[in-house]
């Protein structure tokens, strides 16, 4: 299907640039492998927290679908005395309860923690994500 652009008032019109049959695939989201590594590691709620939001707010990228990560949330919240990770610090309650971490962007969040979720994308999505802003 063309695609029409008005450029200094004139009409372009430029054929699609992605035929449908060379359409990529909707990428799926990493919940099962979260949910499994979690379950046996409930600390990595914390990085599995941070790898989301940041993918999500800065790249646009979802690493993990909606509904698990609110799952992250809740289990975040009803565990939060029990869980120790040198970056807990970094995660505010109010996102949990609010489901919302808008405030996860490139500069706050860790270099490892950005490294992570890189490299997962770049191995489950084929994607490369720039980890330096």
């Amino acid at each position: 299907m063309p695609i029409k652009i008005i450029r200094r008032g004139k009409l372009i019109i430029k054929e699609d640039p992605i035929p449908p049959w060379e359409e990529k695939p909707l990428i799926q989201p990493l919940d099962s492998l979260a949910k499994h590594l979690i379950e046996e590691y409930p600390n990595l709620l914390v990085p599995w927290f941070l790898m989301a939001a940041w993918t999500f707010n800065v790249h646009d990228v979802s690493l993990v679908g909606y509904d698990f990560f609110v799952e992250i949330c809740e289990a975040l919240d009803t565990h939060w005395d029990d869980i120790e990770h040198q970056h807990k610090h970094l995660i505010k309650r109010e996102a949990l309860i609010t489901r919302k971490a808008g405030y996860v962007t490139q500069d706050y969040c860790p270099g490892m923690t950005r490294a992570a979720a890189a490299a997962l994308c770049r191995s489950e999505f084929g994607l490369r994500l720039s980890v330096d802003g």
